[in-house]
């Protein structure tokens, strides 16, 4: 799931398109809820050194939002979803 979220954040679709993109990954876990029982649900005590893991996700995430603009433009306020 990292390699396609970094393929995601260093994608050049569109803002709206890369959140699309992010949120289909999570239908991984429709399919096997106990990972999302592992993942989410679960505490991970990460070795000392290892606490990136647990961020790298957030991060990428950080990424895509730090593209939007600050004020928003007519497409991002319309409901039409299509790009």
């Amino acid at each position: 799931m990292i390699a396609a979220k970094e393929k995601i954040a260093d994608s050049k679709d569109s803002i709206r398109a890369k959140f699309r993109e992010w949120v289909v990954l999570y239908e991984y876990f429709d399919r096997f809820p106990d990972a999302f029982t592992y993942v989410v649900l679960i505490q991970h005590n990460f070795p000392e050194g290892l606490h990136h893991v647990a961020t790298r996700q957030s991060l990428l995430l950080a990424e895509i939002v730090d593209e939007l603009p600050l004020v928003p433009d007519q497409a991002m306020c319309s409901a039409d979803v299509e790009d």
